[in-house]
């Protein structure tokens, strides 16, 4: 059981940001995976799994936040999605300078934005 759903929002995505800035270059392989979804076949199946369990953990929390009433009911499959996609946007952004906020003021700019989008 996870404590907060929002807790593991804030983890997953302060976990990846702090690593991306900390791993700059791979993080730049890590997101070339990405570029092309018209052929997800090519995707390095690593980098697919990778992603996939972190959105599967994601999802498990999210569903037992909607499941104990901390969060209005909705798609949590879909959430857990778009909530890495977002993680991905962020880091993007930062890896790309077009960010002047200190690392963690991003990151709790998107989990606000989040919780008060699936929060009650």
């Amino acid at each position: 059981m996870i404590a907060c759903p929002l807790t593991a929002v804030i983890s997953l995505i302060d976990t990846r940001a702090r690593y991306a800035e900390e791993n700059r270059d791979f993080y730049r392989i890590y997101l070339t995976q990405f570029r092309d979804v018209s052929h997800p076949a090519s995707f390095n199946k690593e980098f697919r799994d990778l992603h996939f369990q972190q959105t599967q953990t994601l999802e498990q929390a999210l569903r037992e936040g909607v499941d104990r009433g901390e969060m209005r009911p909705l798609d949590v499959e879909a959430a857990a999605f778009v909530i890495q996609d977002m993680a991905r946007g962020l880091i993007t952004r930062r890896l790309m300078g077009w960010s002047r906020k200190a690392a963690q003021e991003d990151v709790d700019f998107l989990c606000d934005l989040i919780w008060r989008g699936m929060g009650r």
